[in-house]
Formats: C-alpha cells, structure tokens, sequence
C-alpha cells in the first residue's frame, strides 16, 4: 500500500523541500568505488562514556533521574501475536449485487474451510455490521448438493457459525452465507465498531449529485475492513482462492482479483461478471471495482495487462502506465521468478483513501495519476506504480504473518521503488530515492520512534508509517551494503522461492540472508529492525604526529535505543588521494587511529561514511569552504555532492567556490546537482554590491543572470528549470523573460513562472496571468487560486465554482483554503453565493473529507464576520443544518471537535 500522497500549493516551497540538504540529518548514500585493505589501529576508550555499557537496568534507572522522557518516547501497546489458525481458508466464493440508492451489498458468501489441526464445531468470522439471514451446511455433489440449516451468533463485529458436528483435520466443511453488507451505515451505528475507520466498501458519488465525479464503487481491504462486505478470516496469515460474482448494470465495467471468466448479460438490463482467483491470496487482497472505465490493454509475454481509467483521460494511460511491461520484466529477472498472477490490472478511482493499493493482480490508483501527456512530464508516478508492482512479490505472493511484521510487506516496496530506479535511470537517482527515504525518516522520528516489526503497537494504522516504509528500505539498502550486491540478490531469490503462498516474518528472511552469506546476521536484523531509534554520533577528530585520531561516540537514549554495531568506512585524503579505510564500531565510545603520510601536515579532507548506506545522525565540526570543494569536485555519490554543493552557497563570494558551481551547473549532467548549484549561486544576489570585501560583484551577477536565463529557457530538466525562474526573478531580470517561459511544455515551469510574476508585479500581475485560467493542471490552478485569494481578484468567483465542481479528492482540500480566503475579500453578494456553494457541497459531496473541509471553511467565515452579526447568524443556522442532516459520525465528531 502506498500511503496518501499530498500535494504542495507553493511550488516554490516545495523546491526548497526538495533540494535542500541537512548534513546534520543523513549521510551520504552511495556505494563506494573503491575499497581498500584496513589500516587502522583501534583502541577501546576508558572514557566515562563507557558505563553506558553497565547492565540495562542500572543504566536506565540512572537516566530516569537525571533525563526526561523524551517526545519520541515508544508507545507500548498490548502484545498482537498472530492470529490463530483454527480452519485453514481453503476458498470463498462471492456473489454479490450493490445497490447504489441504499448502498447496500446484497451478497451470499459460500466459504470452504477445514479445521487447522484440532476437532471443531464452529467456525469464528470475522463479520462487521452484516445483516445476517441464513447460514447453510453444503454437502455433497454439485449435482446432488444437500443443505442443513445452521444455527448461528453475531454481535455486529464476530460471526459464529454452530457446526452439525465436529470435524477433523480431514474434513472439509463448505457454509453458505447470504446476507446484506451495509458497510456506509453500520460502521457507525453499532457501538462494538466505534474503532473502525472505513467502510471497505465505498460507493463513490452513488446518487450523482456531486458535479463532475463519475459513479463508482471501489473496495479498500487492508487492514482489516474487507470483513465489512463479506465474512472471512480477516488476518494477514489466512490465503485461500477466490471467485467474485458481482452483477451490475450493463454499462458499468467491473474489475476484481484473478480472471474474467465470463460476462453475462440478464433479462432485467444487467449483466453479471464472473473473476477467478485459482491461486490463494490472502483475504485483504480481495478487491472489486464498479464504474464506466476505458480499458486499455497491454502485454507481458502471456500475461494481459489492463489499464482501467475514465475515458477521458484513455489516450493518455500508457502515457502513465506504459513502463509497466518493463518493470515487469526486470523484476522477474532481479528474482528469478516470474509474476505470479493471471493477469495485472491497474485501475485509477476517484476519493480513494490513501495513495495506492497492491490487491492480488489487481492494484488501484487515487485520482492524481490521471494527467494528460503533457503533465507526465512534470508528474513521475514511476515510484508509486513500481511500489505497488514489486507488492505482487513482497506482500501478496508471499504475505507478512501479522500486522506487527508490516515491513515485510512495505519496506520491501518501497526497496522496490530503488531497484527500479537504479535499473532505469541510474545509481544517482536511485540515491536521491533512498537519501529522501532517510530524510522522510529521520524527521518523523523527531515525534515517533518505534521498532520497524513491532508486536506492541497501539493500532494497526500507527503501523503505516516511516518505520515501516522508509526506515525499512534504508535498512534493506545497509543489508544489500553490507553482504555486497551478489549475496544480496541471491538471499533475496531463495527468500521469494522459499516463502511462496506462505505467510513471513522477519527471522525467514534473517535465515536465508545467514545460509547465503554464511555469517550470522543476528546483530543486524536485531538492532535495525527490533529496536526503536538509529545511531546518534558525535565525530571529534584530532590530528598530531602523522596520526588522525577519530573519537565517535553513540549518543542515542541507551533506555530506548541499544549500542549498535557499525561496520564504517573513512575516507582520509591527502596530496589528492584518498584512502579508504574499514573498522567496525560497536562500543559506546571508541578511538580510531590512522596512520597519514605526512608526520606534519594534517590530512586534507576527512569523509565518514563516504558511501553513504548508514542511517545516522552525526554531528561533526563544521568544514571549511575549501573541504566542502574538495567533495563537490571528487565526489559523485549524491548525498556528499549534494550536501557540498548546498553548503557552498555559504562562499560564493570567493572565486573558486564560484568557479566550481558555475561549472557544476553548466556542464553535470545530473539535474539535482545542477539544480542545487544554481541554487547555491542564487544565494549571491544584489545585497552583495553594498559588501566592500566582495570581489567583481557585478561581473558575477552578470554571469549568474545570464546562465540562469540560459537555463530557464533550455536545460533539459523541467524541476531545474522551473529553478532557474525562481531565482532569476530576484535579480531584475525577470521582466525579459517571463514571456518566453510562460510558453514552456511543462506545468511546473509554468506555475514557477506565474508564482514569480506574482512577487515581481504583485497586483497588476493579473493581465499577465488571466490567459491560463483555462488550464486545468494542479499546479497552475493552486498558484492562480493564490494569487485571486492573496489579493482579493474581483470577478472570479465563477472561476473558483468551475474549478471546485471538477476538482475532487486531495486537491479540493487545498483548494477550498483559497476559495475560502477568497471570500472574506468579497463584496457580499459574492461572499452568500459562495457560503450557500460550501453549503452545498457540505450537504452533498460524496467525499467524507470534503464535507468536513466545506464545513471547515464555513467555520472560518462565521469567525471572520463576528462583527457582522446578521452574516454570522445566517453561517451558523446553515452550519446547524448541516450537522442535522448529517449521518456519517466521521464527519459529526469533526464537526464537535471544531466547535459550535
């Protein structure tokens, strides 16, 4: 699954989020190339760091005195074992008809399941707010089927049916189910599911009064909300096969796991689709999708491949999809094995709750990949569609044993978005993928830290974070590091080969990466994957008679964090050369020493971890300028070369620091370096002509602008371009430019182009922006949007009302914040129109999120016309009505937590 996407509505703001660097969070994250023999002598300090090494108790009750708990701290919820196999799911077979009006499932679940080990007379189901009508014993033949009523008890959530008998092992025991789902109601009338969150079965806009959203019904299992619209064994450690039956009308086109077998047309004008699942899966995978799609078809060797989208946007899906044949291939290669599935469909849905899900042969897609030609350019949903590919090896083929194991399921997703990259684009963009995986990381782990397979957690929701995807894919490119690529790939084949139509955890794969490499990587999977926290480092160096002593202390919170074993590499220059050096740290504090050439000079650079693979935060004296050369210069490994050249911003002034960057930006062919190099320069503006110690300001500024238009206009990245617009823009020369830019193929150029106008002419910008209200690419409608609202634009609230009734999901949220800052700038005529619009859209937008944004905005306009008191009573009586008619307790409770 991949986690919901948000989108900024300040480009500029997510340059800066996307470009900037900290050495003080990550190190660098390449692979070396080079490796030398280990020259180094080590010593055990006797320093009083050392008594962290005292029993754990001691050592925590110590801390508990002098330190306080910090914000991090884990949270230990009750222990979640996996889920005990009663019956084993041998198959489910569905047959189910939605009713859009009362969005209602009318369904009959026909379950073949067979006790595990033990006698049993019952059978425990996962069942949450079914209406229940009959249960049914089938036996015999499909000629001669014999059924027996069976009784049965249901409190809302947990569905036991009372077997005739007991069972064995031997036996297999098939049970008719019929019974209707009501999964919008139930989950928030029956009081035994409060902690749910979804409904697993979501009929989009099913009365049409949402403008510009197409019907649909779509379904979202994991994790456990499947058992919303039909009974099951609802944990990760049950798989069984699967046949969907599910009849429609015959306009729709449906989509589930597995095969069309047949489609076949009623009497009464619907039509009933027939989808075969033969291999098992788990039950959370199971998935049907409802709409009027255009599907595009496609083709690995014998495997059909199925794009579903909505008809519009159908001459653009291979434009989004097309590479997937690709991955595919490359994937099946990289493990030795085949995609598994009959087929692999993608199918793009309005409103979906998060970014993606990998179902069994069939992942769907929130709306945002709906782009047309030309905004794929700008928007590279690559990550997002391979992440959910590699799933259909690491998650669905084999499945991680329990929720608390997610990261067997996510971290390798993730992983999967690198393998891809470094297969089709290269090492540099792979490493920006995994630096960004540790950034994302290491800033939740400022609020949150926690084991990546943790059996205590306090929900299963808390799972789906950092730990489980980012952290995870870190540690999995350490591992990749640390037993070298071979061994990597190899364990990673007999781990997928082993474990096929199996359930894992974490010690499966631990076992095969130990009969691969032959080494025992108990320390590994323990300290990365069982512990909470990463290795905090303070890196003191001291150079004295051709010896380089480095001091490195682990700093991390010992009561939550355990002394890690780190196997590093330094690497030491002098007279222009580099020797890599290999030790191992695994004490509190340890003194490294080397041996140097010179008996009186001391080294000329000094890079820890220059590879860049370790997960840690250091903190390390500041370089100088000329260090910070020396790396941008040497260095191709992204995390080094990028952190250079940002912190190189700091010297500009100085002619060779100058020189450097200009030729990084003109000539690298890497457009985060160049990108990062003219931001760097940009840093050197006009303020510099009033600085006496300055030499050649104005021929540097010169030369700035004149590389910076020469970019904007014709480098072949569009984020680097859009870059060189932003910066261009402080330097006065913007005015002779904008014109051609505003003519560029990408959206991202463009919105930066827009959103500099804005800082430029401010108000009288509106001529010059006005042409692209009709483009209707995110980007270009968030930066105008801004600027009508910022500047209280007269005349465009019909503008705001077009766009809003198209706009859905995600991006209305944004867009709602504008419109309604739009407002309070309004005479009021316009300010009653648009609150009778949030009405509306408050009363009768599909979206659970939106009806709470559209209540939200109305909260917001009551307060700002307090002085207003005729206004303000009007808002609140509508807000009354609002919360009256509404039933859904998601939105209810928001609506109480915001206050009346």
């Amino acid at each position: 699954m991949n986690k919901s996407l948000r989108f900024s509505s300040i480009l500029p703001t997510l340059f800066a989020a996307l470009f900037f660097v900290s050495t003080s969070l990550f190190v660098s994250s390449c692979k070396p190339t080079q490796s030398t023999t280990d020259t180094s002598t080590k010593k055990d300090s006797t320093n009083t760091a050392n008594d962290f090494l005292v029993p754990i108790e001691e050592s925590e009750n110590q801390f508990k005195k002098d330190i306080p708990e910090p914000i991090w701290k884990p949270k230990k919820g009750s222990y979640h074992a996996t889920k005990t196999k009663e019956f084993d799911l041998i198959h489910t077979k569905l047959n189910i008809t939605p009713d859009w009006e009362r969005q209602w499932v009318y369904s009959t679940a026909t379950l073949t399941v067979q006790p595990h080990f033990y006698d049993q007379n019952k059978i425990d189901l996962d069942a949450k707010g079914l209406a229940i009508e009959s249960i049914k014993l089938l036996a015999g033949s499909s000629k001669n089927e014999t059924t027996k009523p069976l009784r049965w008890d249901y409190d809302g959530k947990w569905l036991t049916v009372r077997l005739d008998r007991e069972y064995t092992k031997e036996e297999k025991i098939t049970v008719e189910i019929n019974y209707i789902a009501k999964p919008n109601e139930a989950i928030w009338t029956n009081s035994v599911l409060s902690n749910i969150e979804e409904e697993g079965f979501f009929f989009i806009n099913p009365e049409g009064k949402t403008k510009g959203k197409p019907r649909q019904i779509w379904t979202q299992g994991e994790t456990s909300n499947n058992s919303m619209w039909f009974p099951t064994f609802e944990a990760p450690n049950f798989r069984g096969t699967q046949e969907v039956f599910i009849t429609v009308a015959d306009s729709l086109q449906t989509l589930s796991n597995g095969r069309l077998v047949s489609s076949q047309k009623n009497e009464d004008g619907t039509r009933t689709d027939y989808w075969k699942m033969e291999k098992s899966h788990a039950p959370y995978l199971t998935m049907v999708a409802v709409g009027e799609f255009a599907i595009i078809e496609d083709k690995w060797k014998d495997v059909s491949l199925y794009y579903y989208t909505e008809k519009w946007h159908a001459p653009y899906a291979k434009d989004v999809f097309g590479k997937t044949p690709e991955m595919i291939e490359f994937y099946s290669n990289y493990l030795d094995y085949p995609y598994p599935w009959e087929k692999y469909a993608q199918i793009i849905v309005r409103d979906y709750t998060s970014g993606a899900m990998e179902n069994t042969s069939a992942s769907v897609f929130m709306e945002g990949l709906m782009v047309d030609k030309r905004s794929v350019q700008d928007h590279d949903w690559e990550g997002i569609i391979s992440h959910e590919l590699f799933h259909q090896w690491f998650g669905d083929l084999m499945t991680a044993e329990s929720w608390a194991n997610l990261a067997m399921n996510e971290s390798f997703a993730d992983y999967g978005e690198y393998l891809w990259l470094e297969h089709s684009k290269g090492k540099k963009e792979a490493d920006q993928n995994i630096a960004n995986e540790k950034s994302s990381y290491l800033r939740e782990a400022q609020a949150k830290r926690e084991p990546i397979i943790r059996y205590f957690y306090t929900s299963e929701n808390d799972m789906f974070d950092s730990h489980s995807y980012a952290k995870g894919a870190v540690v999995l490119n350490m591992l990749r590091y640390h037993i070298g690529e071979e061994a990597f790939k190899i364990s990673l084949q007999k781990y997928v080969k082993a474990n096929v139509f199996k359930a894992v955890e974490l010690d499966n794969l631990r076992l095969i990466v130990e009969e691969v490499t032959g080494q025992d990587l108990t320390w590994f999977f323990n300290q990365w994957f069982m512990e909470a926290g990463h290795p905090e480092l303070n890196i003191d160096q001291n150079y004295q008679d051709g010896t380089l002593k480095m001091t490195i202390t682990q700093t991390q919170d010992l009561r939550y964090s355990p002394i890690y074993r780190l196997p590093l590499e330094i690497d030491i220059w002098e007279n222009g050369k580099s020797t890599r050096h290999k030790v191992t740290l695994d004490k509190a504090e340890q003194i490294f020493e080397f041996n140097t050439e010179s008996k009186t000079q001391k080294p000329e650079l000094v890079v820890f971890d220059p590879s860049g693979y370790l997960l840690a935060q250091k903190n390390q004296e500041e370089r100088t300028a000329q260090e910070w050369r020396l790396i941008a210069k040497n260095y191709e490994n992204y995390i080094p070369k990028i952190s250079a050249l940002y912190n190189l911003a700091g010297s500009v002034e100085n002619d060779t620091t100058f020189n450097l960057l200009m030729e990084v930006a003109k000539n690298n062919d890497f457009a985060p370096y160049r990108t990062q190099a003219i931001r760097s320069l940009g840093e050197y503006n006009l303020e510099n002509l009033e600085n006496p110690e300055a030499q050649d300001v104005e021929k540097k500024i010169t030369e700035i602008v004149t590389l910076l238009k020469e970019m904007a206009l014709s480098d072949k990245d569009n984020l680097t371009r859009a870059s060189a617009i932003d910066i261009v823009s402080q330097y006065g020369a913007f005015p002779k430019l904008w014109e051609q830019t505003l003519k560029d193929s990408s959206y991202f150029v463009i919105s930066n182009t827009i959103y500099s106008l804005i800082n430029v002419y401010n108000v009288e910008a509106l001529d010059k922006i006005e042409p692209f209200e009709n483009i209707e690419e995110r980007h270009i409608v968030y930066a105008i949007a801004e600027y009508y609202s910022v500047y209280g634009i007269k005349g465009k609230y019909d503008w705001f009302v077009k766009n809003a009734d198209r706009i859905s999901g995600t991006e209305m949220s944004y867009f709602l914040n504008h419109f309604t800052q739009y407002l309070i700038n309004q005479p009021k005529d316009i300010q009653k129109k648009g609150i009778e619009y949030l009405v509306y859209q408050a009363k009768t937008n599909s979206n659970v999120q939106t009806r709470k944004d559209a209540y939200q905005s109305l909260t917001v306009l009551k307060n700002a016309f307090e002085e207003e008191l005729k206004l303000e009573l009007e808002i609140e009586q509508k807000m009354d009505d609002i919360r009256n008619q509404e039933k859904d307790r998601r939105v209810t409770e928001f609506q109480q937590a915001l206050g009346f």
